[in-house]
């Protein structure tokens, strides 16, 4: 979605955000109403953004799932998901990073789910996929270490 918006706008980004978000929720929803145990629909929901991260159709060439990431927890756990919304977002107005936002909520994504008295199964799926997120912005980290990463709202050149 942020590449979207910064390539093509808001339009377009809102659209991608909506499908990216929309793959989380279809994969708890239909896990959860063909009558899956929790625990295999919070599977499934990983799935998802396991599909986005790395999808066979695009050489395994993906996003960084976040808005996944989102949408399973909308469909999951939407106290966590509201919580962690706010975290993103005042990251995001502080200092205009939306890779910075997105590794803070990725980190305290476990923490939320500890403090919510989530099951010690999906605090440890929660670190393994909080894990995979920070990982897969390895470039994003890097930038804004050396002060090169692009600002929400930055035009690409």
């Amino acid at each position: 979605m942020t590449n979207v918006l910064r390539t093509t706008g808001w339009f377009c980004a809102l659209i991608t955000l909506i499908g990216d978000m929309g793959k989380g929720v279809a994969a708890v929803l239909l896990a959860r109403y063909s009558g899956f145990d929790p625990t295999l629909t919070l599977v499934a929901g990983i799935f998802a953004v396991i599909g986005h991260n790395w999808p066979i159709f695009l050489g395994f060439k993906g996003g960084k799932g976040v808005a996944t990431i989102a949408g399973v927890l909308v469909a999951y756990q939407p106290i966590a998901a509201a919580i962690l919304v706010a975290i993103w977002l005042g990251v995001l107005l502080i200092w205009k990073y939306i890779s910075l936002a997105s590794i803070v909520v990725a980190f305290c994504l476990p923490i939320v789910l500890i403090g919510l008295r989530a099951q010690a199964i999906e605090v440890v799926l929660a670190v393994v996929v909080a894990t995979l997120t920070i990982v897969r912005h390895r470039s994003n980290i890097e930038r804004l270490r050396q002060g090169t990463e692009y600002r929400f709202g930055q035009k690409v050149n």
